[in-house]
């Protein structure tokens, strides 16, 4: 099958936005070579085919839901959540749709062939399982787009750092300039985490961790501090921090019942961790929601 053009299907119920023009003339995103971009929660028969042998590199993070990808050749690929599908310019062209009943909520960017700092390390497409910093990638993109609200003397300035910020999350997300074994060491590792994610509330010390990922704890240890800098433990301490904060932003639950959630012994210590980690306390912080606050 061959792609002459683009073609984008939307229902009226999918929930979409795309960055402005103004974003994309200046700034951090016209030196990267931005082309367009946008964030979409879609619903039912959303598809978008995109041609083959184009002048620009695609990006497609899945968030939330799944979503398919089908390649010229017959080539098919279901996106779950922390996800991304990368493809070359000149390469094959591809229909991306929503599958199954849960809207499948995600975001793409594309690039021009002639970026220096975005070009995908294949020469086709490739799959990236495990995206460890999806939420990041997700808060920056969200924040560059309130931003077009916003207009105001600071607007650009606070553009620029939020796009700063997305592309080197972006390209940390992606793999992009990394070699093959490291690569394949985040691939491994991101399993893990993931199951940590799916059952916070659990003990996780460093002897767990081993036994589960199936990794000495040098080996671990090492491939942590290769990848995040950081050891097991303040991984795992890290990935319940992000959680507590979503919970007190987007929930109703008590500290308490939040404490419990994210598995720390008890809510004094869940809060003056939270107040070490963030610089506020969780009280103050789940009194005013907006508050806008990164590590």
């Amino acid at each position: 099958m061959l792609y002459q053009k683009e073609i984008v299907h939307e229902t009226p119920s999918s929930n979409s936005r795309q960055i402005s023009e103004q974003h994309i003339e200046r700034g951090a995103f016209k030196e990267a070579r931005v082309k367009q971009g946008g964030y979409g929660l879609y619903r039912n028969d959303f598809w978008l085919q995109r041609t083959g042998n184009r002048a620009f590199h695609v990006f497609v993070l899945s968030i939330s839901g799944e979503g398919k990808v089908r390649m010229e050749d017959g080539t098919e690929f279901i996106l779950g959540p922390g996800d991304g599908f990368v493809s070359w310019a000149s390469g094959q062209g591809h229909y991306e749709e929503t599958v199954g009943l849960e809207p499948w909520e995600m975001l793409w960017i594309t690039f021009w062939n002639s970026t220096s700092r975005f070009t995908p390390d294949c020469n086709d497409y490739r799959i990236v399982r495990g995206i460890t910093n999806l939420a990041d990638i997700k808060y920056d993109f969200h924040k560059i787009l309130d931003e077009s609200y916003y207009n105001d003397s600071r607007s650009p300035e606070a553009q620029e750092l939020y796009e700063q910020l997305f592309l080197i999350n972006l390209e940390r997300g992606l793999g992009l300039g990394e070699n093959a074994q490291t690569r394949t060491h985040r691939t491994e590792i991101s399993k893990l985490w993931d199951l940590v994610n799916k059952n916070m509330a659990d003990d996780w010390g460093v002897d767990r961790l081993c036994k589960v990922s199936g990794f000495s704890r040098a080996h671990l240890s090492r491939l942590c501090n290769e990848l995040y800098g950081i050891g097991p433990g303040e991984m795992v301490k890290d990935i319940r921090m992000r959680h507590a904060r979503l919970l007190l932003a987007n929930s109703d639950r008590t500290i308490a019942e939040i404490s419990d959630a994210t598995g720390f012994s008890s809510p004094s210590v869940f809060s003056a961790s939270f107040k070490e980690y963030f610089k506020v306390s969780p009280r103050d912080f789940k009194k005013n929601r907006s508050l806008d606050i990164r590590k």
